[in-house]
């Protein structure tokens, strides 16, 4: 879920689109949002307080995990060396072009 909330975040957006993609009710987004803005992995701009971007530590999080998920799938799938460790450490491109 928290890393569903910066992805979706990562260029600026609203409380609405987070709560759709997420698909939770505004009352359980909300203590996400508190949780990674008091991780500083998320912030409210004062000028615009209903717009929620994901921060640099935010979008390192976010490409650790995915990286991490990687990994796990690998295993998981019981496949020898996982792509992360092969190359020049890329993952999944689409979400690297956001971070």
């Amino acid at each position: 879920m928290l890393a569903e909330i910066l992805r979706v975040s990562v260029a600026g957006t609203r409380k609405t689109r987070i709560i759709q993609s997420a698909n939770l009710n505004s009352k359980i987004i909300e203590g996400y949002l508190v949780s990674l803005e008091q991780a500083g992995l998320l912030q409210r701009p004062t000028a615009r307080p209903s717009i929620f971007i994901t921060t640099t530590r935010g979008q390192l999080f976010l490409l650790l995990y995915l990286k991490m998920n990687e990994l796990l799938s690998r295993e998981m799938r019981g496949l020898k060396t996982p792509r992360i460790l092969r190359g020049r450490g890329e993952v999944w491109p689409d979400y690297r072009r956001k971070c």
